[in-house]
């Protein structure tokens, strides 16, 4: 049973029935029957029902962490503003069942650095937990008698690649941190994840974060907006929420005063309707099963620069595929992935080939770097395609104007999206572009689409400047 409030007035059952029936009847025939509809995340004491808590969870949660903490729910966020407690919230959530032989909780970040940075989950737990350490505070092991233990696990999912490391894992609570930094395929993967758990525990997805960073729009739509979270609980948490955090209001006042508009309004507040104006809106582009045929191709891959290390968050390599219908247009398909430069090239003639096998012929165009490296690099290319249609694209202005082309055909409905799993990566970083994280879909997607129609390069001496941003002058 998913209960969000507390469902049973327990004062009211004994005073209603205690009027009729002896108090120990009472107590026999309607209250600990009663007792089977509590949550396995709850306990009664007395007359209230308190979130499920344990030795190995040091502190006392705050009221909006106790609400968190009671729900049986599979899915919950708990989100809002900065200095809410959400991240104490998630360790007390993957800590709630530890007293449990054979429990497993993995705490979830973007990037192991982000995890043990000075004050950051691990840095907690290592506080809370100091004994049972292992692997340099990468997991901790609790005695739960009988030589038994449960373990709870920090891990990090930077990249799709780091998906493989969890690939034969089984958990019985996944607990995600700043869940808005991550990508909507990422994370649905890891629900694959959350199987058998032991008798008294229910399986559990919790994440937490603040209305901002690049998966924001999907965080809001899953969890937040009424009419698309579906059975999903939010939680909403504000600085006043969180009576640990010392000198609230000063750094109130710093987030007011050192912040621009939409951040302060985002981490302040807990604001998810306010960001920054976008060059597109998502509901521009509508998602389509098939595509029409009789339609010209092309390909156009916007390489990334720098490779992941575990520490940093580069960019991605994308090649993305349009097809033109007369005035229509359909994005087919986005490869989006971070690889060495043999693995980009090893992908990028494979979907070559798979491209040609499919529509025939495809253009295969790529951004061209200015100076010697990025004529190098078209070169190898040309020699890697020889037989295909591929040449360097060499592009010139500010990134902010090159896809106006594209939205203006997206706001009158003439592009349109291949169904697909990188829909949602797709859609949200559109949607944000220019004042969002990672653009390489709208690079590689505009790259596709100029080809396509023949959009001119921009010529940079007819732009000024408009305030903080760029715009055409004509």
């Amino acid at each position: 049973m998913n209960l969000t409030v507390d469902q049973i007035d327990w004062s009211a059952v004994k005073r209603d029935w205690g009027q009729r029936f002896k108090a120990e009847d009472v107590e026999r025939l309607l209250l600990k029957p009663a007792e089977s509809l509590i949550p396995l995340t709850c306990v009664r004491e007395g007359d209230t029902l308190k979130p499920r808590l344990n030795k190995y969870i040091p502190t006392e949660p705050t009221n909006k962490q106790a609400e968190f903490l009671k729900l049986a729910n599979k899915d919950v966020f708990y989100g809002g503003s900065a200095g809410g407690g959400k991240s104490i919230a998630l360790l007390m959530a993957a800590a709630q069942f530890l007293d449990v032989p054979g429990y497993n909780a993995l705490v979830l970040r973007r990037t192991f650095s982000e995890l043990s940075l000075p004050g950051a989950l691990m840095d907690v737990a290592n506080k809370w937990w100091p004994e049972y350490r292992r692997k340099d505070g990468k997991e901790y092991w609790f005695p739960t008698g009988g030589g038994t233990y449960s373990r709870l696990i920090f891990g990090f999912l930077e990249t799709s690649k780091d998906l493989d490391r969890y690939q034969s894992a089984e958990f019985h609570s996944i607990n995600v941190d700043e869940v808005t930094e991550f990508v909507y395929s990422d994370i649905s993967f890891m629900w694959s994840r959350l199987r058998n758990p032991p008798s008294g525990v229910p399986l559990r997805m919790r994440s937490a974060s603040n209305p901002n960073g690049v998966g924001r729009l999907w965080v809001k739509q899953r969890y937040v907006d009424a009419t698309t979270r579906e059975d999903r609980i939010f939680v909403p948490s504000l600085i006043d929420d969180n009576p640990y955090l010392r000198e609230s209001e000063e750094y109130k006042r710093n987030l007011e005063d050192e912040l621009g508009p939409v951040r302060s309004a985002q981490l302040l507040k807990g604001d998810w309707e306010i960001q920054a104006t976008g060059m597109f809106m998502r509901q521009w582009f509508k998602i389509i099963d098939v595509a029409p045929s009789q339609m010209r191709f092309c390909r156009y891959w916007d390489l990334a620069g720098t490779e992941s290390n575990g520490d940093n968050d580069p960019d991605y390599t994308v090649g993305a595929l349009v097809g033109q219908h007369g005035k229509d247009f359909v994005v087919i398909d986005v490869q989006r992935v971070r690889l060495t430069s043999k693995g980009v090239e090893d992908l990028i003639l494979q979907t070559a080939r798979l491209d040609r096998d499919r529509y025939g012929h495809v253009v295969i165009r790529m951004e061209q770097e200015p100076g010697a490296s990025g004529i190098r690099v078209i070169d190898d290319y040309t020699r890697l395609l020889a037989g295909y249609d591929f040449k360097g694209d060499r592009v010139t202005g500010p990134k902010e104007i090159r896809p106006s082309a594209l939205a203006a055909q997206a706001e009158r409905g003439n592009v349109c999206m291949l169904s697909g799993r990188w829909n949602h990566d797709a859609l949200d970083e559109l949607e944000v572009f220019p004042g969002g994280g990672h653009d390489d879909i709208v690079d590689a997607i505009t790259g596709s689409f100029n080809y396509l129609t023949g959009v001119p390069a921009i010529n940079t001496k007819q732009i000024i400047m408009v305030g903080e941003r760029l715009r055409p002058d004509w």
